[in-house]
């Protein structure tokens, strides 16, 4: 895992910082995840081009996950 950037969501009304991280997972040692008994998690590994297909079709929308996206297009590679 490698650290990207720190971006924070609304200067000005809150101190929320949010680390922007990319890892490389190798989906042959994906182990299972335990959450809590009330948390409702839905987590799948996809391949990066499709990540980026999901943003254009406006089916991921999540502003920290672009500014990832778009960050590591920009600097990361």
């Amino acid at each position: 895992m490698r650290e990207l950037t720190t971006i924070t969501a609304s200067e000005g009304f809150s101190t929320e910082k949010v680390v922007l991280i990319v890892a490389q997972i190798d989906p042959a040692k994906k182990i299972a995840q335990h959450f809590d008994a009330d948390e409702f998690v839905n987590s799948q590994l996809i391949r990066y081009d499709h990540l980026k297909r999901l943003i254009k079709q406006g089916r991921i929308r999540s502003a920290q996950a672009i500014a990832a996206v778009g960050y590591y297009e920009m600097f990361g590679k």
